[in-house]
C-alpha cells in the first residue's frame, strides 16, 4: 500500500492524464483515448519500447497508446482486439499482445463479452504481423483459450493461458506449438499462471529461465528453457503475484491486491515498503465489487488514494529505474514511481 522509507524510495506521479500534449500524426488513428473517469473497466498490460515509449491500452482495451513519459506526447491506434492484457516488445520493436478475449462492458452492467482469445504481433499502427493459434490440447475440449501473458526467449515464445486452461505453452519463433506445462511437476497444478518473464539478471540463480507468476497458488515458479521446473518461490507477503518487470538486477512483481515485491539476487522476496494489505478480497466478483465500488446496485470507480497502490496489474521499469504501473479498475489508473 503506502510507500515507506527503505532502500526503495520513490516519488509518486500519474504519467497518463488528459492534460498531456497530443501530437497529431496522420499515420495514426484519431485520438480516442479514454479519460480516467470513463466507464470502461481497465485491465491493461504495459511495456516499454526500444525507443523509450510506454505501450499500453486505453481503458477500452483495444486502443493502443504509445506515450513518451517525459514529454507527454502520445499517439494512438485502433487494433480491433478485445483486451490488451499483456504486452512484450518484439525483435523489431513491434509489439506482441495477448488478448484473453473477454472485456467487462459498462453497457452490460460490467458483465463480460466473450470472444476468442488471441496472441498477435502488431506494428505501432495496429496492423497484425503474426498470430499464434490455440494449441491442440485436450484441456481445450471443455475450456477456453484465454491467454494472459507472453515472454520472448532467444528461440522460443512462451504464452501463459492464465484465464483459460491454466497452462503455459512454448512456441517456436515460427509459431509452431512445441510444449505445454501444467505445473504438475511441482506437485500442484497451476492456478491462474498470470504473468511470465525471462529472467535476465546476471547474478540470479534462475538467469535465462522462465519465471511464472502462479497467482492462484500465491507463488512464483521457475522453469528451464526445456520446460523442467527448477524451483518454487513463496513468501507470506506474496498473496497475488501477477506481472513482472526487471531493470539490471532488480526484478519486481505486482501484487494485484495492492502491493509490489522484489526478488533479490538469490531470489529471496524483499519488501519494497509497498506490501499488499494483510486482508485480501475473498468474495469474488460480482458478489464482492472490489477493485471497484458499488452504489445503488451498480459498479463505479472507487476513490483512490494518491500515494497508495490499489490493484496494480501491468508493470514496466524505465531506464532511470522509474516503475510504471497500470491498475485494474474502472477508468484505469496509470502511475509512475520515480526513484528519489
Amino acid at each position: 500500500m503506502t510507500a515507506k522509507p527503505n532502500k526503495f524510495s520513490y516519488r509518486w506521479a500519474h504519467y497518463y492524464q488528459e492534460d498531456l500534449v497530443y501530437q497529431e500524426d496522420a499515420v495514426y488513428q484519431e485520438d480516442t483515448v479514454v479519460s480516467p473517469d470513463a466507464p470502461h473497466w481497465s485491465h491493461a498490460g504495459l511495456t516499454l519500447t526500444a525507443e523509450g515509449l510506454l505501450a499500453f491500452p486505453a481503458a477500452d482495451g483495444s486502443t493502443l497508446v504509445l506515450l513518451d513519459p517525459e514529454t507527454g506526447v502520445r499517439r494512438t491506434a485502433r487494433t480491433g482486439l478485445t483486451e490488451m492484457h499483456g504486452l512484450a516488445v518484439g525483435d523489431a520493436d513491434d509489439l506482441w499482445i495477448v488478448d484473453p478475449g473477454e472485456k467487462s462492458q459498462p453497457s452490460r452492467a460490467y458483465e463480460p463479452v466473450s470472444l476468442p482469445g488471441r496472441v498477435v504481433r502488431i506494428d505501432h499502427r495496429g496492423n497484425v504481423l503474426q498470430e499464434l493459434s490455440q494449441p491442440e490440447h485436450p484441456a481445450y475440449i471443455d475450456r477456453c483459450w484465454r491467454p494472459t501473458s507472453i515472454a520472448l526467449g532467444p528461440e522460443s515464445i512462451w504464452v501463459a493461458d492464465g484465464y483459460g486452461a491454466g497452462l503455459v505453452h512454448r512456441f517456436g519463433r515460427d509459431g509452431e506449438h512445441q510444449l505445454t506445462i501444467d505445473g504438475a511437476q511441482t506437485g500442484t497444478p497451476f492456478d491462474c499462471p498470470h504473468g511470465l518473464i525471462i529472467d535476465k539478471r546476471s547474478s540470479s540463480p534462475t538467469s535465462g529461465q522462465l519465471l511464472i507468476a502462479d497467482r492462484g497458488n500465491r507463488r512464483i515458479v521457475s522453469m528451464t528453457p526445456d520446460g523442467a521446473v527448477s524451483g518454487v518461490i513463496t513468501d507470506r507477503r506474496m498473496t497475488s503475484p501477477s506481472s513482472f518487470a526487471q531493470h539490471g538486477n532488480l526484478l519486481v512483481v505486482t501484487e494485484l491486491f495492492g502491493g509490489l515485491l522484489a526478488l533479490g539476487e538469490a531470489n529471496e522476496v524483499i519488501s519494497m515498503g509497498m506490501d499488499a494489505p494483510d486482508t485480501v478480497p475473498l468474495g469474488g466478483w460480482p458478489e464482492d465489487p472490489w477493485p471497484n465500488s458499488r452504489r445503488l446496485g451498480s459498479f463505479e470507480r472507487p476513490v483512490l488514494s494518491d500515494n497508495e497502490l490499489h490493484s496494480p496489474h501491468g508493470i514496466a521499469i524505465g531506464h532511470d529505474g522509474s516503475i510504471y504501473l497500470t491498475e485494474w479498475v474502472i477508468g484505469g489508473r496509470y502511475l509512475r514511481l520515480k526513484p528519489s
